[in-house]
């Protein structure tokens, strides 16, 4: 059996992995393509960044093919794409980069061609919290998404 007719088989109604089938996943070394699969599943579609409401579009491999690009933020259609077919971690970080472009845009700098460090660490300090506020299930998924223990977290 294949690893995704495996994953589909695990994830019950409510789109969760009952403990019984994570420890069999575990036992028989699929825990890893579980967990891909569901962050697959469960990835966010919009985030709002201040007065503005993103969609963030999951591309495949081809979107950018020989570039060294993994994702990218369109400010005037207030769309974010990132690369879904990249490891958990560059997923991560590529959304989190994509995601400070939408910042510096609604922060009034997306035209700079540079920012000084106070005016970085205002914006990063002022925005992130922004986000996450007012994107706690993006927040969640993030967070799960480079292996963050949500209970720590909160």
């Amino acid at each position: 059996m294949n690893s995704k007719g495996v994953v589909s088989e695990m994830i019950n109604e409510a789109g969760q992995i009952p403990e019984e089938a994570v420890n069999n996943a575990k036992a028989h070394e699929q825990y890893d393509v579980l967990k891909k699969s569901l962050n697959a599943v469960h990835r966010p579609t919009t985030v709002r960044v201040g007065c503005y409401t993103y969609a963030i579009e999951w591309v495949d491999g081809t979107w950018t093919a020989g570039t060294n690009r993994y994702g990218e933020c369109d400010y005037l259609t207030q769309i974010i794409r990132v690369n879904g077919q990249l490891s958990n971690t560059r997923i991560a970080e590529t959304f989190l980069h994509e995601l400070m472009h939408a910042v510096s845009d609604w922060y009034g700098r997306a035209d700079a061609e540079t920012i000084d460090r106070e005016d970085l660490c205002l914006m990063v300090g002022h925005c992130l919290p922004m986000i996450w506020i007012d994107n706690p299930e993006v927040f969640a998924w993030w967070c799960e998404l480079i292996g963050a223990d949500m209970e720590t977290v909160n």
